[in-house]
């Protein structure tokens, strides 16, 4: 096989530094009180090819209310046109209608390197097979703030879980689940960017870590602190355009000694290369874990079904519903668990008929994903903190 070597992007880290003046400067425009605890989400609008902001909304909502305090979002950045931009927006703002919600747009270049001043925290909860590595955690980190990001491919050679910040853990369906999304994909009867949603659709975020990560960031300014200035430090060592660019001339030196070494003859390679790939087996490593028929899930503590239809029938719920399950099967589940209290796919699917069975047991991770579900045991962030990839 060709050698592959990881060289992350790099920043240049003294850009981003945060001063008290641009700090004022953006809270008295945003009429930010300076006690105010301030989440950061910088980057492209896109939920079908970025990520589903409906998770981030969630999440904050659900701390804003466990704390009792006024949380502030700042949501920074574009999309394709002004109206894709405002959809974005509203979409976003019906998630958490207890967050002061601030849109910015992220276009103007001042804006793009003053702008960290004003936060306290980033968040950024990324579960598109498109995103591979993210810079704007790297970008936070490098302006000293501490990240809650997904646990999700390239983030976990950024942020540190547990030092820089936190990792929340996602959940996608096992490999052989997506064979149709490629199959359409592959003849043409879906977009990519309909690939794409379908896919993140049935991608779960551990809404539950996601809280706890941040109410113990929204209420303890040392923790705050701390994790800021270890994440600027691993920006420093780590993600600095001056110890990237060594690391591209390491290679270049590396692959010029092998070019002028002795030849061998190599075995012809052998490749089972399908024109598309099942998504699910393709982008397997990036989630934390995968859903299997021993996964236990129960219905969310506080979720009514009304509720649960505002979620699911929403725009940012309802992206990809061609592949997701009907309504009525998301209803049926929902009252068998209330009745039940707890069980494992098997045993949900199972009440349903045998045809459907592979299709429902994706689907339930976007129950999962909007908070109607719950898992009862979800992946942990394994291990010790991520290194930097070399």
């Amino acid at each position: 096989k060709p050698q592959l070597a990881t060289i992350p992007l790099g920043v240049n880290v003294s850009d981003f530094e945060r001063t008290p003046q641009a700090r004022a400067d953006w809270r008295r425009r945003l009429e930010i009180p300076e006690d105010g605890v301030v989440a950061l989400y910088l980057g492209r609008f896109h939920a079908s090819a970025k990520m589903n902001p409906a998770t981030m909304a969630l999440a904050l909502e659900a701390t804003a209310k466990a704390t009792g305090q006024t949380l502030y979002w700042i949501v920074a950045g574009w999309a394709e046109n002004d109206a894709a931009t405002e959809a974005f927006h509203a979409q976003t703002r019906a998630f958490c209608p207890s967050i002061r919600y601030l849109p910015v747009d992220g276009r103007v270049p001042e804006t793009r390197f003053s702008l960290w001043s004003a936060a306290d925290l980033f968040i950024s909860f990324s579960e598109n097979v498109q995103e591979t590595f993210g810079l704007t955690p790297v970008e936070a980190m490098a302006a000293g703030l501490p990240c809650v990001v997904t646990d999700w491919d390239g983030y976990r050679g950024t942020v540190r879980h547990g030092i820089d910040g936190f990792r929340i853990a996602t959940t996608a369906p096992r490999p052989g689940l997506g064979g149709d999304l490629a199959y359409q994909f592959a003849s043409d009867w879906i977009s990519y960017e309909g690939y794409l949603a379908a896919a993140a659709q049935m991608t779960a975020v551990d809404l539950g870590a996601a809280t706890e990560a941040l109410i113990a960031l929204v209420t303890q300014a040392d923790l705050r602190a701390s994790m800021g200035r270890a994440a600027q430090r691993q920006a420093q060592d780590q993600f600095d355009w001056s110890v990237i660019i060594p690391r591209y001339q390491d290679l270049w030196t590396e692959l010029a000694a092998r070019r002028g070494a002795p030849t061998r003859e190599s075995p012809p390679a052998t490749f089972d290369s399908p024109r598309r790939l099942d998504p699910f087996t393709l982008f397997e490593s990036y989630a934390t874990g995968l859903i299997t028929s021993e996964t236990p899930l129960r219905a969310a503590p506080e979720m009514d079904w009304g509720l649960a239809k505002v979620r699911l029938t929403s725009s940012l719920g309802s992206l990809g519903s061609w592949a997701l399950m009907s309504l009525a099967e998301a209803e049926a589940i929902w009252t068998h668990l209330q009745l039940v209290g707890e069980a494992q796919v098997s045993e949900i699917v199972a009440k349903h008929p045998v045809h459907r069975h592979a299709f429902l047991e994706r689907g339930l991770l976007w129950l999962v994903k909007f908070g109607v579900l719950e898992q009862v045991r979800p992946p942990q962030v394994a291990g010790p903190p991520a290194e930097s990839p070399n």
